[in-house]
């Protein structure tokens, strides 16, 4: 077999770099915990944990009191500034960059 390529000959598909770079950094990145079986994961408690800090903040009291009125008009609370919520969507950022990579 002279003349084969390591990794499988000439129908290999190439290395990609940036997929390395893509698969550390989703394992060093993103919480252990977002790779288990959707019906392992705890999502109920990451929710709280960005609720509870939204009211125990004192910011968010009459918000959620005007909440349901269902007429969509700027009664929605906003958790950008909740340390837990800003995990997630950094998590969630990467995991959409990784994804359109491929």
């Amino acid at each position: 077999s002279s003349g084969a390529t390591p990794g499988g000959g000439s129908s290999a598909v190439p290395h990609d770099p940036l997929l390395d770079h893509y698969e550390s950094r989703l394992h060093s990145e993103v919480d252990p915990d977002f790779f288990h079986p959707p019906g392992e994961f705890h999502a109920l408690n990451r929710v709280i944990d960005i609720i509870g800090a939204e009211i125990t903040d004192g910011r968010s009291s009459a918000a959620f009191a005007g909440s349901g009125n269902g007429n969509g008009g700027g009664d929605e609370v906003s958790f950008g500034h909740v340390p837990a919520y800003q995990r997630i969507r950094k998590q969630q950022r990467l995991v959409e960059e990784a994804i359109e990579h491929m």
